[in-house]
């Protein structure tokens, strides 16, 4: 499989504050993506090619955008999916959130945390 070559490099530091390199590949504009049947096969490819994350907004994966919505419902079936394709590849999640919408509804910093609260709750 040919993996297009965008992808995001994430520095993360352990509890022993050493650095390593991670990569991190965005699901923005992977065709295969688009069909969930896909998705265990597509992480995979992504684990053996050594990345050991993928990255996208949580309403993708819902499959319920383009949408900058604080609140969006996620079928069951979709997350399911998605665990099951994370689970098969030993990939992990970095979910892409929006806080407070868009427009930006509030610009209140105490808005942007509960809004972040709850955007957490969707990526989990």
């Amino acid at each position: 499989m040919r993996l297009p070559a965008a992808l995001l490099l994430a520095l993360t530091l352990s509890a022993a504050a050493a650095t390593r390199v991670e990569l991190v590949r965005t699901l923005w504009g992977v065709e295969a993506f688009g069909d969930v049947d896909k998705w265990p096969q597509l992480f995979q490819d992504l684990a053996a090619a050594n990345y050991t994350a993928v990255e996208t907004p949580t309403w993708v994966v819902c499959g319920v955008g383009p949408t900058f919505a604080v609140a969006h419902n996620c079928p069951e079936e979709r997350k399911k999916a998605w665990r099951h394709a994370l689970d098969v590849s030993g990939l992990q999640y970095v979910a892409q959130v929006h806080t407070c919408g868009y427009p930006i509804a509030s610009g209140s910093v105490e808005d942007h945390l509960v809004s972040l609260q709850a955007l957490l709750l969707h990526a989990k």
